[in-house]
């Protein structure tokens, strides 16, 4: 977990990850499935989750 400069914290996490498992099936930034290849750097600073569920 990261903490930043605002004193909020961001996380990277994944789901399923092994190494078989090196292929993204899905992200969620906050418990919301994100559909789009990034994020912006006002998310980062907002803080939060993100999740990768590999397979």
């Amino acid at each position: 977990m990261e903490l930043l400069e605002n004193g909020k914290q961001f996380r990277v996490s994944t789901i399923n990850q092994s190494p078989e498992n090196v292929y993204v099936k899905k992200a969620e930034l906050n418990g919301k499935k994100l559909d789009r290849l990034w994020i912006t750097h006002n998310e980062i600073k907002a803080g939060g989750t993100l999740v990768f569920y590999m397979y």
